[in-house]
């Protein structure tokens, strides 16, 4: 079993996000966290219905601790086990991932899935605005 796999099912993801907060649900569900490396390098797939803030960034950071033999897979499942405690008790050892190599991909809806085209998979941090006919302008794309 892979460490991006560890992440897949609902897990308390306090420890995987920016702000600690006693008021905000931290409970999420990743359908899909597979990783699969190709000619242009290491492609992670994150698949779920909500995040936390910066939560995919700090998978990613996690993840390249555990590839570079800087961190155990056990650690992953101790911060998944035990939320924001695990950072609060000074545990956590990873930084999130830079935001410039993660880009948004797809956006599914109920009624079918909208496939955000090249150049328009975008970096998601910088500000924010929209592209005419994607969606009705449902998708907010992000300008890098």
């Amino acid at each position: 079993r892979d460490a991006a796999s560890l992440f897949e099912g609902e897990h308390d993801f306090g420890a995987f996000m920016n702000k600690t907060t006693d008021a905000r649900e931290t409970v999420r569900r990743v359908s899909d966290c597979s990783a699969i490396r190709d000619d242009g390098g290491l492609f992670l797939r994150v698949k779920g219905k909500g995040f936390l803030y910066k939560q995919v960034r700090h998978m990613v950071g996690a993840l390249l601790l555990v590839a570079s033999g800087h961190m155990s897979m056990d650690a992953i499942v101790t911060a998944l086990d035990q939320g924001e405690a695990y950072v609060r008790s000074g545990q956590r050892k990873w930084t999130p991932a830079p935001a410039c190599g993660l880009h948004l991909m797809n956006v599914e809806y109920a009624c079918g899935s909208v496939i955000i085209p090249a150049p328009y998979n975008l970096n998601l941090t910088t500000r924010t605005g929209t592209r005419d006919g994607d969606a009705g302008n449902a998708v907010r794309a992000v300008d890098a």
